[in-house]
């Protein structure tokens, strides 16, 4: 029974295709026809002499004579002119390697051909576009498998069917966005000098603004984004089947400024060292000042992902504990501190009981048990600090140091009875409980930060640990061609658990070893206070009040602070990224790197790739070469995917399914697309697997404006061939010149054909030697260094994107500059107040100084060291 036309059109496209539908049955040739036809690109055929399988003249000896003499006509380079259909060459190509292929079922015998009518000519001998661009059916295969005996009995197209003309009409209505796609989006390749002569109707139809058809009628190109266009931005194309709009938006590419960008500011250390040949590194020193003993880690470590609720328990814990320290403390040091200045001012009232003028004693007890009471609180810091200075390194000794000495001097004023005199001396009670404050609140702050760090690590995202590349020899070999003398490659692996976790995030910091240098000079300035209160006041009392004002005023309130906020404003910055930095040994050894690895995507995203017209030979059809192409660089090349996602308007289900796919890094690659093997990739691919190609001179002529081949072959010959350019990303070229300027190089890792290390630094305006694109020999070597490991070593964790892991880095090195100023600013700080205390032992105004004046001085300091922290970019 003869099976009916299709309504739907999806069918009526996949028809016309030659592409089987889901029930199996195959579409004929004739379809193809009809549509063409009525879009005036060949004549319908006629309807008794329509085939299932309509075969193509094998070789140009068995084309008609007219088809011959026809002038005007160039051949294509690559075209079989042996007149025996046994000499061309066979599915896969004589240049097909030998590899296994599942075995196919028994060929059908080749159907019985058409002859094929003469092609018409006009008066001047011209053959009629129209008619040359009516294709041929596609060739039979001689590996086709033979059909089953389901698909024998398949019903076959009614030779007598009803007119083409309302089927196709219906076909657009019903489904114009798939016909937008072979009417609009594809346009031709300014190929040979277009000939004067007839005019055909498919010349009429492509003859819209910005499109333009070659006169060898197998070519086809894209309108160029940057030319311009009328204000509407609106192509008409009008032909026998109706009007079409095409309503084209011009990308915008933003110019590259060097003085623009020389305004944006870049926050990065730039210190060149003797390992880098005079280079600026990204951050930091390759040999840190001082070696320390570190601290046994006094917390759950991270080793297995069975640890994470252990580990998280524990945070929580700890800041649980902290935040009950902050509270304690500071309530007991604003309550000292409003009696001590409510013994020295007049205008702040003191309770009865205690007053300081009728019952000094109570006073001073009171002031003693809160003190104490605080001293507890604190236990670990007092702990922690004194060993510091001989042990491990610590900031709380600045202000173990102050609690200390307010301690001494309430015991003093216990002692001395009658001799101590409200007004006279000040106690200094109050001014080191809220430092004792301050101090846990940076504990706090901190342990905020490894929690939420170990948080966003256990979150269940898939990461790639960033880390160096200790292979000395690995990193010289990517490394060559580069100019760095000492490099030093910071890589990424897919993971599941970065080791050390908590060791790196409680890290030894550079600001601990001053901190404890800073303390040895606080100690010293209190020493020295004490002698000048013994020679000026001439009392223990005073000596000993000297003391205290001295390790007060000398203890900076930031101590723990000027860590934990670089450290909270490099956790934000990092997590919008999706990036995580541990702590500062991670930093430190992310700023030793050099050179990163990054692959092709990142540095060409979606939209940075434009496909500018496609080429067929041999009179084969475009719409075949785009799904043979898309079919295979959709599957596996990052880099072009995007523009041909596009040009089939993400339409995937369209693409043939691809068997045994592989790319051949630098060449392209190769799959099995119906039967037939396709390669797709540059010219040595093509030579490797014995295509022929075009020669140099004809390649030039397409190859203009940096534009780049892409060939396409298809059972051993070429099929087709795509123009493709690339732009720089207006973001990416900002982050390519900071890290050029930094001294970093990039090593491109790519599967895309058609870049090299040349191309790219052109692209995005950079000199020779800090982009380099690696070989499939390197990318061999460097494979098992990137391959997944379910628990790795590393000093970032980030989500594999480009804007993670460099936003990691520059994240990390803000709060490693924004630390080395703080650090800086708290060591004058502190040196400043050494200074003015001792001056102000040897004139007796320390042991009277004013609360008041006190705290103020702490603020202002503590304003100025956070400061440069905050307003810093990360």
């Amino acid at each position: 029974m003869a099976r009916e036309r299709s309504d739907d059109p999806v069918e009526q496209i996949l028809e016309g295709l030659g592409v089987e539908s889901a029930s199996g049955s195959a579409a004929n040739d004739a379809a193809v026809d009809d549509i063409l036809a009525g879009l005036g690109l060949g004549e319908p055929a006629a309807p008794a002499a329509r085939t299932e399988n309509r075969p193509r003249p094998e070789s140009p000896a068995e084309r008609p004579s007219a088809q011959k003499a026809a002038p005007g006509r160039r051949p294509a380079p690559e075209e079989n002119t042996s007149a025996d259909p046994a000499a061309r060459p066979q599915a896969g190509g004589s240049g097909r390697p030998a590899e296994k292929r599942p075995a196919q079922p028994q060929p059908q015998p080749a159907p019985r051909q058409k002859p094929q009518p003469p092609i018409a000519q006009d008066a001047t001998g011209e053959i009629r576009l129209g008619d040359l661009l009516d294709p041929a059916p596609a060739r039979p295969s001689a590996q086709k498998p033979a059909r089953s005996p389901a698909e024998d009995a398949a019903p076959t197209r009614e030779v007598g069917r009803p007119s083409v003309k309302s089927s196709l009409e219906d076909s657009l209505t019903m489904d114009d966005e798939f016909t937008r796609f072979f009417t609009e989006s594809v346009a031709v390749v300014p190929g040979e000098e277009e000939e004067t002569g007839h005019v055909s109707l498919w010349q009429r139809l492509r003859k819209g603004r910005g499109v333009r058809q070659d006169p060898s009628g197998d070519t086809v190109m894209l309108p160029d984004r940057d030319e311009p266009t009328e204000a509407t931005g609106e192509i008409n194309l009008r032909g026998a089947v109706g009007e079409i709009k095409l309503k084209i938006a011009p990308q915008r590419v933003e110019a590259y400024s060097e003085e623009e960008d020389a305004t944006r500011p870049i926050e990065l250390d730039r210190e060149p060292d003797d390992h880098t040949g005079g280079r600026p590194r990204l951050f930091g020193s390759r040999e840190p000042e001082e070696e320390f003993e570190e601290e046994p880690p006094r917390r759950a470590e991270y080793e297995t992902l069975e640890d994470g609720p252990a580990v998280q328990t524990d945070l929580e814990s700890a800041g649980a504990s902290l935040s009950l320290r902050v509270a304690l403390t500071g309530i007991l040091g604003a309550a000292l501190l409003y009696l001590g200045m409510a013994a020295t001012l007049p205008g702040v009232p003191a309770p009865a009981p205690i007053d300081p003028t009728l019952a000094p004693g109570a006073f001073l007890a009171v002031n003693l048990i809160l003190l104490l009471a605080a001293l507890l609180v604190n236990f670990p810091t007092l702990t922690a600090g004194l060993a510091g200075l001989v042990k491990a390194p610590t900031p709380d000794t600045l202000a173990a140091f102050a609690g200390l000495g307010a301690l001494v001097q309430l015991a003093a004023c216990l002692i001395a009875g009658k001799g101590y005199d409200p007004a006279a001396v000040t106690l200094f009670a109050g001014p080191a409980a809220l430092l004792l404050a301050f101090n846990a609140a940076g504990r706090r702050l901190m342990n905020g930060v490894v929690s939420r760090n170990f948080q966003a690590v256990t979150s269940g995202l898939d990461r790639e640990a960033a880390y160096l590349v200790h292979n000395r020899e690995l990193t010289a070999r990517l490394a060559a061609g580069t100019g760095e003398p000492d490099p030093a490659l910071l890589i990424s692996r897919p993971t599941e658990l970065m080791r050390g976790f908590m060791r790196q995030s409680f890290s030894a910091r550079p600001g601990d070893a001053l901190a404890r240098k800073l303390a040895w000079g606080q100690l010293a300035a209190g020493i020295a206070a004490l002698a000048g209160g013994a020679v000026i006041g001439r009392s223990p009392l005073a000596a000993v009040s000297s003391l205290a004002g001295a390790l007060c005023l000398a203890a900076p309130v930031c101590a723990t602070l000027v860590s934990a906020v670089p450290s909270l404003m490099l956790q934000k910055s990092a997590s919008r990224v999706g990036a995580v930095v541990p702590g500062w040994s991670a930093q430190e050894e992310l700023g030793l790197a050099n050179m990163i690895l990054v692959g092709a995507r990142d540095l060409f995203p979606a939209g940075c790739v434009r496909l500018h017209g496609i080429k067929t030979f041999e009179k084969e059809r475009i719409d075949l070469a785009i799904l043979y192409a898309a079919s295979i660089l959709v599957k596996g090349c990052d880099t072009l995917r995007d523009v041909f996602l596009a040009i089939i308007q993400n339409k995937t289900e369209m693409l043939f399914p691809v068997e045994n796919l592989s790319n051949e890094p630098g060449l392209g690659f190769t799959g099995w697309v119906q039967n037939n093997r396709v390669l797709v990739g540059n010219r040595e691919l093509m030579r490797k697997h014995g295509v022929d190609t075009p020669s140099r001179d004809y390649e030039s002529r397409y190859t203009r404006g940096g534009r780049e081949l892409v060939y396409l072959a298809v059972s051993g010959r070429l099929f087709g061939m795509f123009l493709v350019s690339y732009k720089a990303n207006p973001g990416t070229r900002r982050v390519l010149h900071r890290l050029h300027g930094r001294g970093i190089s990039v090593l491109v890792k790519s599967d895309d054909f058609t870049l090299n290390s040349t191309l790219v630094s052109q692209v995005y305006n950079l000199p020779e030697g800090c982009i380099k694109v690696l070989s499939a020999s390197d990318l061999a070597a460097l494979a098992p260094a990137t391959a997944y490991q379910p628990a790795s070593d590393g000093c970032m964790l980030h989500i594999g994107s480009f804007a993670s892991f460099v936003g990691g880095m520059d994240a990390a090195a803000g709060a490693v500059a924004a630390e080395r100023s703080a650090d800086l600013v708290q060591a004058v700080s502190v040196a400043v107040g050494c200074l003015m205390a001792v001056l102000l032992a040897f004139t007796g105004g320390l042991v009277g100084l004013a609360l008041p004046a006190m705290v103020l001085y702490h603020v202002a300091w503590a304003a100025l060291t956070l400061a440069l922290p905050l307003i810093r970019k990360y």
